[in-house]
């Protein structure tokens, strides 16, 4: 039983409308299609089989697949899916970040330029990046980046990482 899979298009179509469990709401159907072939859990098929009447997605949907311009029937990159169901039995369907591993980082490296440095300070403000935050290294030379910060941490550790980049042994005093 483990080897059958279930989709949510088997929710959805049918030969004859009358006989699909759920509706594509009109407005919706561009988006749903790109997730039909998402699987289903035997649990979760159960649950919507007997709990949905119609199929949409939400409002950030579109957003997101609009803003990645991602191609027709795929999702992009580092986004799940996630199902919601409202009070008129409509399932809505999400795109939510999905950055699940821990040792995941985004490295920035070799900066130059007066723009850069606040033009990543500005992206790393956005809210699609919140998650990222806490994962984000930036290398710099140590007078680039005294520029913006007047935090000795950062350009105590930018000058061992550079030392230590360039071979150099650590010393207690860096």
């Amino acid at each position: 039983m483990d080897d059958i899979k279930l989709l949510l298009r088997s929710l959805v179509t049918s030969k004859d409308p009358k006989d699909s469990i759920a509706t594509i709401i009109n407005s919706d159907k561009e988006y749903v299609d790109r997730v039909l072939n998402a699987p289903l859990s035997r649990d979760q098929f159960i649950f919507l089989k007997t709990s949905i009447k119609f199929v949409g997605v939400t409002r950030n949907f579109p957003e997101i697949i609009d803003y990645f311009r991602v191609p027709a029937s795929e999702t992009p990159a580092g986004f799940k899916i996630e199902y919601l169901i409202n009070e008129n039995n409509v399932l809505r369907i999400d795109l939510v970040r999905d950055i699940s591993r821990d040792n995941t980082r985004l490295i920035i490296c070799s900066m130059e330029g007066e723009d850069l440095y606040p033009a990543i300070d500005k992206l790393l403000t956005e809210p699609e990046f919140t998650d990222l935050t806490d994962r984000i290294i930036i290398t710099a030379e140590p007078g680039y980046l005294a520029k913006f910060t007047t935090t000795p941490r950062v350009i105590t550790y930018q000058r061992r990482f550079m030392n230590a980049a360039q071979g150099q042994k650590l010393l207690a005093s860096d």
